[in-house]
């Protein structure tokens, strides 16, 4: 018998910190302006989702599900809105210089990631 494992989601909209919040529905707005028909979902992770960011800590961790992989011109425009939220939300999620907050892709089948 294959051993269980247990997960506990501790994410809740309830416990994200209020200036987060702007600019995660500001994400998601985009990536449904973005993707439109093709997104599947926008779900928040990590430690703004638990309620335990830091601004000099933390990022805003995102996973987006979309039925097909993303085109270059969409990319391009995460890229652009990014800036836009970066620039209008200075100290929220700016981890260093980590960039690409919303334009970071992996394609997967269901097979895993694919190269």
């Amino acid at each position: 018998m294959a051993d269980r494992v247990l997960v506990r989601n501790t994410c809740a909209w309830s416990k994200v910190d209020r200036p987060y919040r702007p600019i995660c529905v500001a994400a998601v707005e985009a990536y449904q302006l973005i993707f439109t028909k093709d997104l599947l979902t926008v779900r928040l992770l990590g430690s703004v989702a638990r309620g335990e960011a830091s601004p000099e800590a933390s990022d805003i961790d995102f996973l987006v599900l979309v039925q097909r992989a993303p085109r270059s011109a969409e990319l391009e425009a995460l890229a652009q809105y990014e800036t836009t939220l970066r620039t209008t939300y200075p100290n929220c999620g700016s981890r260093g210089s980590r960039s690409g907050v919303l334009a970071d892709t992996v394609r997967v089948s269901s097979a895993g990631p694919v190269e």
